[in-house]
This record gives structure tokens, C-alpha cells and sequence, in this order.
């Protein structure tokens, strides 16, 4: 088992208080759309997109900003964390403005996403993913939601196909058309809606 690198700034100021993730980037946003994710580039590149309510006064949004930064500085691979965005927005909720911050941060591959969180954030090849140690256990479901155990021989059919696996509640935003997805989880517009903090396999072509 590798050791992970968990971010205290990341995982206090932003998971602690902040849950809810957009699919978009924030700039000159008034309003978001509130959905908990990621979305996955082609390259390979992760990018959280968070958007929290940032009403108290002993928080600030330079203040948070420049927490970020500096744990991202901090961390093994220069240039591979990407601070996009930290600012102030406004969210409609209920029919209510509520000050929120939102904050958009780029990996360069799920590998710097899983050492800088602590979570699994897999992207490659079927083949890739089995020789990384990634068992591809349990009931399988295709875009028709019909079920299926994928067995050796269909893993090898398909171990050119790109993968997709996580360990976090989330939606996540995927870049290519889903073949078959651990059965529990949703798809919506493209989008894979999870409902466990274990694996969750996302196999597209």
C-alpha cells in the first residue's frame, strides 16, 4: 500500500466546510448549479471546482487563498496543483443570495489528486488500472443499466479502454462515452453520480 500525502489545508478548509463542488468554473458566475465533483480531461487532468457558503467573518477569501497556495507549494511535484480560482460569488439558494467562495484547483493526473487528498483518483487504461493492483471486483452495470460480473476475458477485451476510478461520494464529469460503471452509481448527462466511498469503476471508450 503506497503512503498518502494528506493535505491539511485542502482537506480542513475544504472538505471540512466545504461539500459542495460545480462542474464549471466560477468567474463572473452569480449563480451555481450545486453538485458534489470533479471533472476528468482526456490529458488525464483533474480539476475540482468547489463552491461553499463564506459568510463568517474570521474567514476571508484572500486569507483561504493564500492557505491553498502555500500547502500547494508545499507539495512534491512543483507545477503539478494548480490554484485556477479563489473568489467571493454570489449563490442563489432558495430564492436567497448566500455569499459563497469558490475555489477551482487543477491536478495534473489522479495521482497528484490521490497523494495531495488521500483519495483514489485512478484515470488510464483497463490494463493499466489491473497492473496497479485494481481487482475490477464486484457487479458491473452498461448504459442500459443492464448487470454484469466482468470477468478476465471481457477486462482483456477492453484493456485499451480508459478507466476512471474513485473512492469519494461525488459527481464526476468524464471524457468519454460510458461502457460499464459499478452498479449503484448513476449516469446523468455524461456525468457518473456515486453513492459509496469505496471504488467506484468507470470504464469508457
Amino acid at each position: 500500500m503506497r503512503k498518502t500525502r494528506k493535505s491539511g489545508v485542502f482537506l480542513a478548509c475544504l472538505i471540512l466546510f466545504c461539500q459542495v463542488f460545480v462542474l464549471t468554473g466560477c468567474t463572473g458566475r452569480s449563480s451555481a448549479q450545486e453538485v458534489t465533483g470533479l471533472a476528468v480531461s482526456k490529458d488525464g487532468k483533474i480539476t475540482a471546482t468547489i463552491v461553499e457558503p463564506f459568510d463568517k467573518d474570521y474567514y476571508t477569501v484572500d486569507g483561504l487563498k493564500t492557505q491553498i497556495e502555500e500547502e500547494i507549494a508545499s507539495y512534491e511535484n512543483a507545477g503539478a496543483i494548480t490554484l485556477e480560482t479563489a473568489e467571493e460569488i454570489t449563490v442563489e439558494n432558495e430564492g436567497q443570495s448566500v455569499k459563497s467562495v469558490c475555489v477551482v484547483i487543477e491536478y495534473a493526473t489522479g495521482e497528484d489528486y490521490r497523494k495531495f487528498n488521500g483519495k483514489t483518483c485512478f484515470y488510464g487504461t483497463v490494463e493499466e488500472a489491473r497492473n496497479s493492483g485494481f481487482a475490477f471486483d464486484g457487479e458491473f452495470v452498461n448504459a442500459k443499466g443492464e448487470k454484469k460480473e466482468l470477468g478476465l476475458t471481457d477486462l482483456t477485451q477492453m484493456k485499451d479502454f480508459k478507466v476512471l476510478i474513485v473512492e469519494e461520494d461525488m459527481t464526476v464529469s468524464i471524457p468519454g462515452k460510458m461502457q460499464y460503471m459499478t452498479a449503484g452509481a448513476e449516469l446523468k448527462n455524461n456525468s457518473i453520480i456515486t453513492h459509496s466511498e469505496e471504488f467506484t469503476y468507470v470504464i469508457m471508450k
